[in-house]
């Protein structure tokens, strides 16, 4: 049941892609009150990027990066490396939230990633250590 639950589900959400691309453009809808919930986006893009690539999401993010876990700024940042050694040592306390930022540096290392939002500003993009564009057409241009 479950092998036929997946196959079903690719035929709904699944996409043809004829391998990597160096550039992948993805909208997080609707998964896009904060990148809390647009982190989504970042796992299927991973999968079709080529290394040293770009990501580009498009994403208003009204409420900024995570209203209820604020935490995420202070070391979402650092390297996944760093992330794993805070984990251990239990400098950063939320699990969900560590994992998480653990997770969006491993897509760090694969490929960039610009925001294309009016919820996130360049500094806080640049404190996540992605960048920011105001335009697709600007993102399109950086990558």
């Amino acid at each position: 049941m479950f092998r036929a639950g997946v196959e079903t589900s690719r035929g709904v959400y699944g996409i043809p892609a004829p391998g990597r691309t160096p550039i992948v453009l993805a909208s997080s809808h609707p998964c896009d009150l904060d990148f809390w919930q647009a982190h989504k986006t970042l796992y299927p893009c991973d999968m079709l990027v080529e290394e040293g690539g770009s990501i580009i999401i498009v994403t208003p993010c009204q409420e900024g990066v995570a209203v209820t876990h604020p935490e995420m700024m202070e070391f979402t940042g650092q390297s996944p490396e760093d992330i794993d050694a805070y984990m251990e040592t239990g400098i950063i306390k939320y699990k969900v939230a560590r994992v998480l930022a653990l997770a969006w540096g491993k897509v760090r290392q694969q490929a960039e990633v610009c925001l294309v939002s009016d919820g996130i500003n360049t500094e806080t993009a640049a404190k996540l250590r992605f960048k920011h564009a105001d335009t697709v057409e600007k993102a399109l241009e950086m990558a």
